[in-house]
């Protein structure tokens, strides 16, 4: 069974939490103006934080879920800026993606003499 949004997001902050990553969760979530929801900034990630001393921005989604223009847009200037920019569905998804971003930059710190 796929999972919701929420129960995503639940996982993945559940998860982040216990690693001890830096974590701020946006709860000026989307939702049909009028409905006494508030609007966040078209695009900012769902989640922000620092993960072994670089910015993170986490896009959750459920599976299938895809991203809208300005998600994308801000992910992919998120990464450009030095980053770590993921779009998640689950937690499995997260560990891969966190790994992998992180080798990157890692790698570009290393070979810009950055240490």
């Amino acid at each position: 069974m796929d999972l919701s949004e929420s129960d995503v997001r639940k996982q993945v902050l559940d998860y982040l939490r216990k690693t001890g990553v830096f974590i701020f969760e946006d709860r000026q979530v989307s939702g049909k103006p009028g409905r006494g929801t508030r609007r966040k900034s078209n695009g900012v990630a769902d989640l922000l934080g620092i993960y072994k001393t670089f910015p993170l921005a986490i896009e959750l989604k459920r599976k299938g879920g895809t991203l809208s223009k300005e998600q994308y847009d801000f992910l992919v200037r998120f990464k450009q800026e030095g980053g770590i920019g993921i779009v998640s569905t689950g937690v499995e998804e997260l560990q891969v993606e966190l790994a992998s971003e992180y080798h990157r930059l890692t790698r570009t710190r290393t070979t810009a003499g950055v240490s």
